[in-house]
């Protein structure tokens, strides 16, 4: 799966969290494809605009980062800390 599929799957990871798609950011470092063409790992930030939180996902070219979004959104990581 390439990276536009991915984000595909990013977006419906939200909508089906019940979260809109506009409170969240997708950001791919500056320096995340140069790494991998170099055989390395990238990292993709995940920024939710409402609470401020921000996290980093290292990226290998996978969908593991999508399945590690996955589990923050269902253990409530992107909501404000009361």
């Amino acid at each position: 799966m390439d990276l536009r599929e991915q984000v595909i799957q990013f977006r419906e990871l939200l909508q089906n969290n019940g979260l809109l798609i506009d409170d969240f950011e997708l950001n791919v470092k500056s320096d995340a494809f140069k790494e991998l063409l170099a055989g390395g790992e990238g990292s993709l930030e995940v920024n939710c605009r409402k609470s401020g939180v921000a996290i980093d996902y290292a990226y290998d070219g996978t969908t593991s980062w999508l399945t590690k979004l996955a589990s923050d959104l269902e253990n409530g990581k992107f909501q404000l800390e009361s």
